[in-house]
């Protein structure tokens, strides 16, 4: 797959292009961006292989990866400060404790 400006790259366009990777349109254009950017990223790679993947296999792996990536974002604690800073040994308060 070619290389692609995607600032240049009209909505419609990116999602007629999300469309033909049998990919998901939802979502705001930056997730739909790094979603193709993925999709194209496998896919030539792929292309390399002895046995390449079909697309729609790629596409379900993609949309897998990011559900993958969103659930554990979800499960992600916020760091304090205090934390980052190594002062919990000096036993200054940590916000989220």
């Amino acid at each position: 797959m070619t290389k692609v400006v995607y600032n240049l790259l009209s909505m419609q366009e990116l999602k007629r292009r999300l469309k033909e990777c049998h990919l998901s349109m939802q979502g705001p254009r930056d997730q739909l961006i790094k979603r193709y950017q993925e999709f194209v990223q496998i896919y030539n790679a792929q292309c390399d292989s002895l046995n390449p993947k079909p697309a729609e296999d790629i596409a379900k792996d993609v949309e897998s990866n990011e559900k993958i990536r969103n659930q554990l974002k979800a499960k992600t604690k916020p760091v304090c400060s205090n934390c980052l800073l190594g002062f919990v040994w000096a036993r200054i308060p940590c916000c989220f404790s």
